[in-house]
């Protein structure tokens, strides 16, 4: 009795439960072919099983990495789903990204910008004043008087 052979004998199990405790697995062994299974076996056959089921994902902009929702974009983990179920990913992400988008973003004529003597004079005056200095930077120095053992 190979793990192949159980993982066939488990699909149907593994099909409604990917996640089914392996002392499941063993008891349904047990019960079906009246012999004993060990763990080992037993948990191989549910990762073959596991391996050869259809493929039905639910993914959702959840994922514990949380790049997904921070991003807008589709996280390695949910990439990962993806090609495994055959689904592309640009269905799942933002109008934002798509190529149209891009396209239409640039399909108007950008004019340059000329040399810096070729600007016209602001009719206004700009003050820049310096930045505030008062705020040293480094470490700030302990006012503790040093003891004895500081010498």
């Amino acid at each position: 009795m190979t793990s192949k052979f159980v993982s066939k004998l488990i699909s149907h199990l593994v099909a409604n439960d990917p996640e089914i405790p392996v002392s499941n697995i063993i008891q349904e062994v047990q019960v079906k072919l009246q012999m004993g299974c060990t763990y080992k076996r037993a948990w191989y056959a549910q990762k073959f099983a596991i391996k050869r089921r259809p493929h039905s994902y639910n993914v959702q902009p959840t994922r514990s990495c949380g790049k997904w929702r921070k991003y807008t974009l589709p996280c390695s983990h949910a990439l990962a789903v993806f090609r495994d179920n055959g689904t592309r990913p640009d269905a799942y992400m933002l109008d934002i990204y798509s190529r149209d988008t891009y396209r239409r973003t640039y399909q108007s004529n950008f004019y340059l910008v000329g040399h810096e003597d070729f600007w016209r004079d602001a009719p206004y005056n700009l003050t820049f004043y310096p930045p505030n200095m008062n705020n040293q930077q480094g470490r700030k120095q302990d006012t503790r008087f040093q003891g004895e053992m500081d010498y």
